[in-house]
C-alpha cells in the first residue's frame, strides 16, 4: 500500500521511515502584532440550464451580507441563511452576483449556459470497477456539489452509496448508481468483483516512533498533522489521559505532568509520539494582551492578523460579548453595538486577547438613499472615510452606472446599489431612478432657487455652449418658458419676468 506523507509538529528532528513519514519542528512562543488586512475574493459559478438553482456560501466571515444581482433577467439571488444564498438561473448569459459586507465587496461571476431542457436529461458518467483491493470510489458531479443531489443504488447487495456520493462495493455483481439533481439524472455503472470473504483479516499493526512532544505551561498544546490514504481514517488515542489527551484532529493537550504516548493508527501501521509533560494546571499562565482596536460606524470592521504564528498552529477565535463585537475564525472583527469587549485567541493552548472599543450603532448602519430624477441625469457621490481612492461598483448596471470618481448616471427607472470598497472598509448607498424628473423650472444653476443668476446662466449657455453649456437636470430646469421647445432666450426672459413680478410662476406657458 502506498501511504501518503504524514506531517507532525513535534520536536526539532525529522524522521522518515517505512511506508509513511513525519516532519517536525519547534518554534519559540510568538511575539504577536495586530494590523489590518484586505480579504477580497472573486469566484465563478456555472449553471447548466435556466431554472436551475445553485447554492453558494461565504467563508472567512461571520457578518451577514447583503446579496444583489447585477441582472435579474439572467440570475436572481435569495439569502437562505447567515452566510448562504441560492442563485437561480433565469436566462442564458453572464452576470454578476454581489455579496456586500462592511469591509469588502465579494463578486461572483454567474454563467447560465442553456435554456431549460424540455425533457428530463440523463448523463452517463462511465463505469466504476471494484475488486477485493479496491471497494470504494467518490465520483464528483460537474458544477454542483455531491451533497445537493439525491443518490440511490439499483442493487444495494452489490454497492451502496452515501448522501455525499461515496460508492462502496459490498458484493459481486452489477448495478447502477443514480444522482438526481433538478431534472438531470447522472448515471454511474458499477461492475463489482468484490468478495468480502476474500479480504484477509488485518494483522497487528507495526509500531513506529515518530518523535517526542514536549508540553509545558507556556506550550500546553501541540498539533500532530496527519493525512491518510483515500478511504482510510486515523485512529488517535492516549495511553494516559491524566497526562495528555488528543482529539480527532491530532491536537495534543496537556492535562498534567508525566509521560505517555499518543498513537496514530492508520491501517496496519501504528505511529506513536512520546509525550513529556511538565504542565502544572495550578500554574496557568495569564492571557497576554495584544493591544486594542476601535470600531465605529464609519469603520465597523477590522481584520486582525497575527505575525510569527507557527506553521500549522491551531487557532481558535472568540468574543467575550458578541452583542458588542463578533469575530470569525480568520480574525475579522465586526462591530455590532456600542461598548467594550475582548477578542480572545487560543494558539496551541496559549491564550491572548485584544480589547475592542466599539461606538457602532444600528442607526449608523442604515443604508443611505438618493433619488435621481430623469434618465441620463447624474449624482456625485463622495467617499470621505477611505485612506486611498476606493473602487466604485454598481450592483445593478441596468438602472445606474458609476465611474471611478463616484459619478452615478441614471440608465433606467428602478433601484440600484452603489458600493465603494478599499482595504478593510466598504460602504454602499441605494440609488432610486425616476424616469420623470422633479423639475424646478427656472433653476438653471441648480442652487434650488430661481433668480436673475439663472437668467444669466441660460444666456451664457446659448452664447458660449462649449464653456458654459448646461447639462442634465440644469438643462431640464432651464426650459421654463414653453417646456419642450428647448432652451432659448425666451426662457431667460421668463425668469426676469418672474423676478419683476410680471408673472407669478413658471413655466410661463
Amino acid at each position: 500500500m502506498n501511504y501518503k506523507k504524514i506531517a507532525a509538529v513535534l520536536s526539532a528532528l525529522v524522521i522518515t521511515s517505512g511506508a509513511a513519514g513525519f516532519n517536525s519542528f519547534i518554534s519559540d512562543t510568538p511575539a504577536h502584532q495586530v494590523y489590518a488586512e484586505d480579504t477580497a475574493a472573486v469566484d465563478t459559478l456555472t449553471i447548466a440550464y435556466v431554472g436551475y438553482t445553485a447554492p453558494v456560501s461565504l467563508n472567512n466571515t461571520t457578518e451577514t451580507p447583503q446579496w444583489y444581482s447585477d441582472d435579474e433577467s439572467i440570475a436572481t439571488v435569495k439569502s437562505t441563511g447567515q452566510l448562504t444564498a441560492d442563485i437561480t438561473a433565469v436566462g442564458v448569459g453572464t452576470t454578476y452576483i454581489y455579496a456586500l459586507l462592511s469591509n469588502q465587496l465579494l463578486k461572483f461571476e454567474v454563467i447560465v449556459e442553456a435554456e431549460a431542457p424540455e425533457e428530463s436529461n440523463t448523463v452517463e458518467l462511465g463505469t466504476v470497477n471494484f475488486n477485493s483491493q479496491q471497494n470504494q470510489a467518490s465520483p464528483e458531479l460537474k458544477n454542483i456539489k455531491n451533497t445537493d443531489a439525491v443518490w440511490s443504488s439499483s442493487d444495494e447487495s452489490v454497492a451502496t452509496v452515501s448522501a455525499d456520493g461515496t460508492i462502496t462495493a459490498v458484493g459481486k455483481g452489477t448495478c447502477t448508481i443514480t444522482a438526481l439533481y433538478n431534472n438531470i439524472s447522472y448515471i454511474i455503472n458499477v461492475v463489482s468483483e468484490y468478495d468480502p470473504s476474500d479480504i484477509q483479516q488485518p494483522t497487528d499493526p507495526a509500531e513506529q516512533l515518530i518523535g517526542t512532544v514536549n508540553l509545558s505551561n507556556s506550550t500546553p498544546s501541540r498539533k500532530i498533522s496527519a493525512t491518510a490514504p483515500e478511504g482510510q481514517t486515523i485512529q488517535w488515542s492516549s495511553t494516559d489521559t491524566s497526562v495528555a489527551v488528543v482529539d480527532d484532529e491530532g491536537t495534543v493537550t496537556a492535562k498534567g505532568s508525566g509521560n505517555c504516548r499518543i498513537y496514530a493508527v492508520i491501517g496496519n501501521f501504528r505511529y506513536y509520539a512520546e509525550i513529556v509533560s511538565t504542565y502544572d494546571p495550578s500554574q496557568k499562565i495569564e492571557p497576554k494582551d495584544l493591544g486594542g482596536i476601535t470600531l465605529t460606524n464609519e469603520k465597523p470592521t477590522f481584520q486582525v492578523t497575527l505575525n510569527s504564528v507557527p506553521e500549522g498552529a491551531e487557532m481558535v477565535w472568540s468574543s467575550s460579548d458578541e452583542s458588542i463585537a463578533s469575530v470569525d475564525q480568520n480574525g475579522l472583527v465586526t462591530g455590532i453595538s456600542s461598548g467594550s469587549c475582548k477578542i480572545n485567541i487560543l494558539i496551541n493552548g496559549a491564550e491572548y486577547f485584544i480589547t475592542v472599543d466599539s461606538t457602532v450603532t444600528k442607526e449608523g448602519q442604515t443604508q443611505k438613499e438618493y433619488t435621481i430624477y430623469g434618465i441620463g441625469n447624474t449624482l456625485q457621490l463622495t467617499a470621505d472615510n477611505f485612506s486611498s481612492a476606493p473602487e466604485w461598483t454598481s450592483l445593478n448596471k441596468k438602472v445606474a452606472v458609476v465611474d471611478q470618481n463616484g459619478l452615478v448616471t441614471a440608465v433606467s427607472e428602478g433601484e440600484a446599489v452603489i458600493a465603494a470598497s478599499s482595504g478593510n472598509y466598504a460602504f454602499s448607498v441605494k440609488i432610486k431612478v425616476s424616469a420623470v424628473s422633479e423639475i424646478l423650472y427656472g433653476d438653471a444653476n441648480l442652487d434650488e432657487k430661481v433668480s436673475v443668476a439663472d437668467s444669466v446662466a441660460i444666456l451664457q449657455h446659448i452664447a458660449l455652449n462649449d464653456k458654459y453649456g448646461l447639462k442634465g437636470q440644469a438643462l431640464l430646469n432651464a426650459d421654463c418658458c414653453n417646456p419642450g421647445d428647448g432652451v432659448t432666450s425666451k426662457d431667460a426672459l421668463s425668469i426676469l419676468k418672474l423676478d419683476a413680478n410680471v408673472i407669478k410662476s413658471l413655466p410661463e406657458k
